[in-house]
């Protein structure tokens, strides 16, 4: 009894260790954390992977050496970039793993081109890859940008991305744009896609207020040359454009859902047209979104709620505590804000023809099947359309001085 007892122990000993035959430790791997890609020559793919080093980490926890390089950077030609990671192990003695990979940058040369959707389709059908990775459009070539990226305060590259694109939820100035969001606009066959849009490299230099500059026109001296702000237009999977800081924030505001908390924004001073009365603008509740269908022409009705704080007053016009000042200041908030947005309805319908507001999720709940929303075709009706936008602002405070410094 004791012999078959001990013999079926060993047995099922066997049928756990049997999983363990193509087992690799962590160190035989090597991970991307960004691709970048081109259009390269003969009609293949320019592939850029940003590898990260383990040994920054153990730098980064006290050992190591200060030679050690965060990561190495590696352009080669091939099909797609599923070839190329393949192909790069003629260089790379490690197994390169898809799995780290945060941001795709994606040249705008190759983001116009028609055949760029039919390179991202390899994303559906690698495992390794995800569909939240983020992605970025960079003016001059992808290869150049990952290269001529030099974060000052982050050695590790994936970090950087990482908090570089989370800021979009506090400033506005970046969309949200995943992979996952990409194929959606896509699938959908309506609605814009917006991508982040970026540099590290020299463009014309412009002053303008905060939000109007486009990734290159931010004039700064030292530090990281790279620049995130403003995005990419996208229709069908391919990019048609660019809209700048200030597009891209009404973007969101006009977005059911979008909520932001640390919008820096400056609006004309009603008293005072030569100054700008500066304030930090947050978005807590959704924007309410109407969709009437109407017989010659659809309705669209937009209310967007906003909050106000006053952070400076370069005119030292008493808004505080004179209250017909204030509701002066709020009415023209209002109307700025309903002018810009306004504006740029009328760029998406002339240029764009069509809209990244997200409203075709608003028309969709109005259709029982998906063959009569097909049949209405939003980007057509879009076109026609008579919008309404009115902004609701609610100025809740004006800093911790009541009176203006005489």
């Amino acid at each position: 009894m004791r012999v078959w007892t001990l013999s079926l122990l060993l047995l099922s000993c066997l049928f756990v260790l049997s999983g363990c035959w193509d087992k690799k430790e962590l160190g035989e791997f090597a991970f991307p954390v960004v691709i970048g890609l081109d259009q390269g020559e003969d009609d293949l793919l320019a592939v850029t992977f940003q590898i990260a080093n383990p040994l920054e980490g153990a730098l980064l926890s006290g050992g190591g050496t200060e030679d050690v390089q965060p990561s190495e950077i590696i352009t080669l030609h091939a099909p797609d970039f599923l070839t190329a990671r393949d192909l790069a192990n003629i260089k790379v003695t490690k197994d390169i793993h898809f799995s780290h990979i945060k941001t795709i940058v994606v040249s705008e040369q190759l983001a116009s081109s028609p055949t760029f959707p039919d390179y991202m389709q390899f994303i559906l059908r690698e495992r390794q890859l995800r569909r939240n990775m983020n992605i970025v459009v960079s003016k001059e070539k992808a290869s150049e940008f990952i290269r001529n990226n030099q974060p000052q305060l982050e050695r590790r590259p994936h970090k950087f991305f990482e908090l570089m694109l989370a800021r979009w939820k506090q400033t506005g100035l970046m969309p949200e744009a995943t992979v996952n969001r990409f194929f959606e606009r896509m699938d959908e066959g309506a609605g814009l896609f917006l991508a982040n849009y970026a540099t590290a490299s020299e463009f014309d230099r412009a002053y303008r207020n905060e939000d109007e500059y486009v990734a290159g026109e931010v004039a700064i001296e030292g530090g990281n040359p790279t620049q995130m702000i403003g995005s990419a237009v996208f229709r069908n999977g391919v990019m048609i454009g660019a809209i700048n800081g200030e597009e891209t924030r009404h973007s969101l505001l006009l977005r059911p859902n979008t909520k932001s908390d640390n919008m820096i924004a400056s609006f004309e001073d009603p008293l005072s047209k030569q100054h700008r009365v500066k304030t930090r603008m947050l978005k807590t509740k959704p924007t309410s979104i109407e969709i009437e269908q109407g017989k010659n022409q659809p309705t669209v009705t937009v209310k967007v709620p906003i909050t106000i704080e006053v952070l400076g007053i370069p005119s030292r016009i008493d808004y505080v505590e004179n209250s017909e000042n204030r509701k002066l200041l709020k009415a023209a908030i209002e109307k700025q804000l309903q002018s810009k947005s306004t504006d740029l309805i009328s760029l998406m319908k002339r240029k764009y023809k069509d809209e990244p507001f997200q409203w075709n999720l608003t028309v969709r709940s109005m259709f029982v099947t998906w063959p009569q929303y097909e049949q209405y075709d939003w980007p057509s009706q879009f076109q026609k359309a008579k919008v309404n936008v009115s902004y609701e602002v609610e100025i809740t405070r004006f800093g911790l001085q009541l009176k203006p410094s005489e």
